[in-house]
């Protein structure tokens, strides 16, 4: 775990899993919290991306019959 600070800002760089993790915060914000949440950090599961990310846009004649009908 790397400290770093950089101007207004500070924070840690971890690595999980060959996956780099930065955690940054104002000066104001808690170092020992920064801390915890890098600590805490891991690969989001797919059920957590799946709420995080937008579905993606219809297609298919039910979608154009839908279009269709709210023009009017």
């Amino acid at each position: 775990m790397i400290f770093a600070r950089t101007g207004d800002q500070y924070g840690y760089l971890v690595s999980r899993d060959a996956v780099p993790v930065q955690v940054m915060g104002g000066l104001r914000v808690d170092r020992a919290l920064l801390r915890q949440a890098a600590l805490a950090a891991r690969p989001a599961t797919d059920a957590e991306l799946s709420r995080a990310l937008a579905r993606p846009p219809r297609t298919g004649p039910s979608e154009r019959l839908r279009r269709w009908l709210r023009q009017f």
